[in-house]
């Protein structure tokens, strides 16, 4: 409770501001006229209405509800009966009109207005504090919008001039940035992409703009078919690396993203070796360096060996071919867990994996088939997929 709070709740004998709010109105209500009364009514009703806001967030943070009196509820009850209609009529028809915006003229013009209003002046760093927050936050209802429209249009220009002016009012609004990278994705603008990632990383040098910049460097690699572009990506995966211990998420995006660059660049054998690398901490938990690993045969054209260590993976068939490699106990270890359900809810049936996890392994399995020439074996995967997910498309793009 703030300073001023407290020394009113003193002065007027009361310790719950929600309470003496309330007993002001009742007391005004039982000394005025008829016409007055109709309208303190409504403000009578509206402490009800805050009160059940402020408990709705205390609930929600697990803090004690605020109450009235029974004597001040009550009163509240009988003096508003009357007005209830008119109450829910006149604070239902409210909107916020003021963010209803066609061009950023308006917005400017509604902004400008804004800035203009007379305010009270505030003593306590805590309240210009929530004022600040409270503008910014009507600044960019007034800027969204049209964000979303230019969005919607595709109009590369504005959704930048937009992106910009949301920024400049709350440079942490993590929505705008995350709407602008898929936009960037969707409209296939990878340098862009590369450019606004560039500038986060270099603002704000932590794990996950670092992250985010190799990933962008990494897609315009590889949809734009310029391998070489996977060098910066290649240091900068290798940096969080040697930096220290990586655990769960954070080992899988590093070392994911790194095993992805030498697959593009096709440096196989530091591929492998770097795939045994980041298994060794957690043999059980990446499967996708397993394929990786078998997709370099695949590339290498060691068909016969990658076709091998599919069938192990799947099928559990061994294979003295590929018994020496490194790779050979880790798909030991990962058959396992693929055909040994858990019971989460996501799992396919009869498999220890989610459908994205599995589907992984058949879309490899299909690139190997078909580039063996081995018509039969591809359209049995491509069936197999299908009867999990009928209208699946890569089935579409490859049927046989």
């Amino acid at each position: 409770m703030y300073k001023q709070e407290k020394e009113f709740c003193f002065r007027i004998g009361q310790t719950e501001l929600f309470e003496a709010s309330a007993q002001l109105y009742i007391d005004a209500i039982e000394k005025t006229n008829a016409k007055p009364r109709a309208y303190l009514a409504l403000g009578l009703l509206d402490v009800q209405r805050t009160l059940d806001k402020v408990n709705k967030s205390r609930k929600f943070t697990g803090l004690t509800e605020l109450t009235f009196s029974t004597t001040v509820q009550n009163e509240i009850t009988n003096r508003t009966q009357l007005q209830r209609e008119k109450w829910n009529y006149t604070r239902k028809k409210r909107k916020r009109k003021e963010f209803s915006v066609n061009s950023e003229t308006q917005a400017q013009n509604r902004e400008l207005k804004s800035q203009k209003k007379n305010r009270r002046e505030l003593h306590f760093d805590n309240e210009k504090q929530s004022r600040t927050r409270e503008q910014a936050k009507g600044k960019k209802q007034l800027y969204y919008p049209l964000f979303e429209a230019s969005l919607k249009n595709k109009s590369t220009a504005n959704v930048e001039k937009l992106h910009q002016k949301i920024v400049s009012i709350d440079k942490n609004d993590k929505n705008a940035n995350g709407e602008l990278i898929r936009f960037y994705r969707k409209q296939k603008s990878y340098g862009k992409l590369v450019q606004f990632q560039r500038e986060q990383y270099t603002k704000t040098p932590d794990f996950w703009t670092t992250v985010s910049y190799a990933q962008a460097l990494r897609l315009q690699s590889k949809k734009q078919a310029q391998p070489i572009l996977c060098n910066k990506a290649i240091e900068l995966y290798n940096e969080l690396a040697a930096k220290s211990e990586l655990k769960g998420k954070e080992h899988s995006c590093v070392y994911g993203g790194l095993l992805d660059c030498l697959l593009q660049q096709k440096k196989y054998v530091e591929l492998r070796t770097t795939a045994i690398k980041a298994l060794t901490p957690y043999p059980l938990s990446y499967m996708p360096f397993v394929l990786v690993y078998i997709k370099s045969w695949t590339k290498e054209g060691k068909l016969d060996f990658a076709e091998q260590a599919y069938n192990m993976l799947l099928n559990g068939v061994e294979s003295t071919s590929i018994n020496p490699d490194p790779i050979y106990k880790y798909l030991q270890k990962s058959h396992k867990l693929l055909l040994q359900p858990t019971g989460k809810a996501n799992e396919v049936q009869g498999f220890g994996v989610n459908k994205e996890q599995l589907f992984d392994l058949y879309y490899a399995m299909s690139d190997l088939y078909k580039k063996k020439n081995n018509t039969a074996a591809e359209r049995e995967i491509l069936n197999r997929i299908k009867l999990i997910e009928p209208k699946n498309d890569f089935v579409k793009k490859r049927a046989v």
